[in-house]
């Protein structure tokens, strides 16, 4: 499975991270047939925080997780670009289940998300640390 994110930062120098199911997160979600890694991480931010105003960067390493689905594992291959905002209001799709958002510097990430979120996250922004 294929799905493609953002972490997004904005005009202050914060990240922007979203809460869902019981973990700090990043909006991401699956891909279309048709859609290339950068268009699906565009769509997942706009829909997930109502984001419009949003310009890639760069590419960040990938993650991989698996979990069951209808009685199989499945792999997720996930694609993940750093982004740039302008705009201030986050509009967070509650229909899919995130809860919350919180805006973090830099220097706040990785104790604020310590044993709060899924550990492939966690490397994949030890690995993207310097690129921030």
């Amino acid at each position: 499975m294929e799905a493609a994110g953002g972490l997004v930062k904005n005009n202050f120098g914060e990240y922007l991270f979203i809460y869902r199911r019981g973990k700090w997160d990043l909006p991401k979600g699956k891909a279309d047939d048709d859609e290339t890694g950068e268009d699906t991480a565009l769509r997942e931010v706009r829909e997930e925080c109502g984001l419009n105003d949003l310009k890639i960067i760069s590419e960040l390493p990938s993650t991989y997780h698996s979990f069951p689905e209808k009685g199989k594992n499945i792999l997720k291959h996930t694609r993940w670009f750093l982004m740039t905002t302008k705009q201030a209001e986050v509009v967070l799709q509650t229909e899919e289940d995130i809860e919350a958002h919180r805006w973090l510097k830099k220097e706040e990430i990785f104790s604020f998300i310590k044993g709060k979120t899924y550990a492939s996250l966690v490397e994949m922004l030890k690995e993207t640390e310097l690129l921030l």
